[in-house]
């Protein structure tokens, strides 16, 4: 009996989903049916996701905001250090929707969740102290003996352990990440991350966001973002791709991406 009951439970959630998608494409769905959506995602985590006193702010805040918008749902935001396994964990005990999270798509990703269409497209970039004397040739050789930072689990811990031969430190979030290059710092000389995230901390003149740094390298590899549901939940990634087309085809996408990549200072609110 129990196990029928939680089928049933399933389908009833596909089945609400899929009429959220007939919403979100502009088609008629029964207002009953409309509830919450939860989505995971990283606190410290700008420009995508942050705090700024007791409200959240980012990127991907402002996205999901949206989405629940265009599917008529309350969304409901559980803040979990970004780590994809217990994300993909999470959402298969059915303990949130999907993982908005600034989550580049990958082969080795795919098999623990699924992932909607892109969202965002950006690329790992490398960044160091400004006195630095940055040397290219020795970054091609590798960077041996060099103590270079990454953010723990990520694209740019993978790139840098497969492809320098530096000694790699972790850290567990952007801002500590690039911390790490302040004066008196942790760090010896250089960080790999997403481009995007280095560009918004450049202009960003916030309390959180002073460490002065600069971008030497760029366009190591190009990465795309998706938001990450449990493998199989096909109700919910085609609500989510329908509501994702409806922001983009109604300027909405547009909006929020030049509010927060729009090369300018961005000031503290």
């Amino acid at each position: 009996m129990k196990y029928f009951l939680i089928l049933l439970a399933g389908i009833i959630s596909l089945s609400s989903f899929s009429a959220l998608a007939d919403e979100a494409r502009g088609e008629k769905v029964d207002e009953s049916r409309v509830g919450e959506i939860r989505f995971i995602f990283d606190s410290k985590s700008p420009p995508f996701a942050f705090k700024e006193g007791d409200k959240l702010a980012g990127f991907d805040i402002e996205l999901g905001e949206a989405i629940g918008k265009a599917l008529g749902m309350k969304v409901i935001w559980i803040d979990r250090p970004f780590d994809i396994r217990n994300y993909a964990n999470i959402l298969e005990a059915d303990g949130a929707d999907a993982a908005l999270a600034a989550i580049t798509i990958t082969k080795i990703r795919k098999y623990f969740v699924d992932f909607t269409q892109p969202y965002f497209s950006t690329s790992l970039a490398v960044a160091t102290r400004p006195d630095a004397k940055w040397n290219q040739r020795a970054f091609a050789r590798g960077l041996e003996g060099k103590i270079v930072g990454v953010m723990k689990g990520t694209t740019g811990d993978d790139w840098v352990r497969l492809n320098l031969k530096a000694v790699v430190k972790t850290y567990d979030s952007p801002l500590s990440l690039v911390r790490a290059l302040k004066e008196g710092g942790n760090l010896a000389y250089a960080i790999v991350i997403d481009n995007a995230i280095l560009d918004y901390l450049q202009f960003c003149t916030a309390s959180m966001c002073q460490t002065q740094f600069k971008i030497v390298e760029k366009g190591l590899v190009q990465e795309d973002y998706g938001i990450a549901v449990s493998n199989g939940a096909f109700g919910v990634l085609t609500a989510l791709n329908a509501a994702l087309q409806k922001i983009e085809l109604g300027g909405e996408y547009d909006r929020i991406y030049g509010k927060w990549f729009s090369k300018k200072p961005i000031e503290e609110k």
